[in-house]
């Protein structure tokens, strides 16, 4: 008898279990992959705080706008600026979009290497056109990449930085070409993300050499709980989430 009523007493705590993950609630979220840092600290703290689970796709930058231009099926997507194209392609809510934060470029060096100054135009200017040479992504690969090729061209530089710049693949890339010596400057993301062994950041090029890549939160047309997709995107940009973002050196939005 003691047997058949722990048996009893176990299946209900099963089908409880069962029942309560089938009914929790659920939001779908496509996330730039350059964004997951910021994204491993605040989702746990957003399902802590709405009881809401979050599923995650990952995607880089130019990925994460094909996906939903194609018609995938999300609640949330963040990606990186600007989205124009992904506005007009009538998949998303328009009155949704928020800026969440912005990714700053930053340069890169061998560790152990004299850093340059990065403290002004001017002086940006002159470490570019002294550097034997210098890497970043490939723009047609990744959004910092866009990034670096819209700062060497706002500087002036597009003609005399050309022969001596290698695109890199991904980021990591870039960086092992800079710990290797190939390279003598990376133009990378500035983010407290783990750098490959061997090299070290010098700092984050000021705004007026720079603008920061914008980091774009929207609800999908087709999101199967729009409530949730709301309390997601407001969360993301709460002063909950800017603290993370300072404290990943991101730019935060007032």
């Amino acid at each position: 008898m003691t047997r058949r009523i722990l048996l009893v007493v176990a299946a209900i705590v099963v089908y409880g279990s069962s029942s309560s993950a089938q009914n929790q609630k659920q939001v779908s979220l496509i996330s730039w992959t350059l964004f997951r840092p910021a994204i491993d600290k605040l989702i746990p703290q957003f399902e802590r705080k709405t009881g809401y689970k979050v599923n995650l796709t990952w995607a880089p930058g130019p990925a994460s706008k094909e996906r939903v231009t194609a018609g995938d099926i999300f609640d949330v997507a963040i990606m990186a600026g600007p989205v124009g194209d992904v506005l007009a392609s009538g998949q998303v809510v328009i009155s949704s979009v928020k800026t969440l934060s912005g990714l700053k470029l930053s340069v890169t060096v061998r560790k152990g290497a004299a850093k340059p100054d990065i403290s002004t135009v001017d002086a940006v200017k002159k470490t570019l056109l002294n550097a034997r040479s210098i890497t970043y992504v490939d723009p047609a690969r990744g959004t910092i990449g866009i990034n670096a090729w819209a700062t060497v061209q706002r500087l002036g530089l597009a003609e005399e930085l050309r022969d001596k710049t290698t695109l890199a693949l991904g980021g990591p890339r870039a960086q092992e070409l800079a710990a290797s010596g190939v390279a003598e400057i990376n133009l990378g993301p500035f983010f407290n993300d783990e750098l490959v062994p061997g090299v070290e950041r010098v700092g984050a090029l000021p705004r007026d050499v720079s603008t920061p890549s914008p980091v774009v939160g929207m609800m999908g047309i087709h999101a199967k709980d729009p409530d949730g997709a709301r309390a997601l995107l407001d969360f993301l940009s709460s002063p909950e989430a800017n603290a993370v973002y300072a404290e990943l050196n991101m730019e935060t939005v007032p």
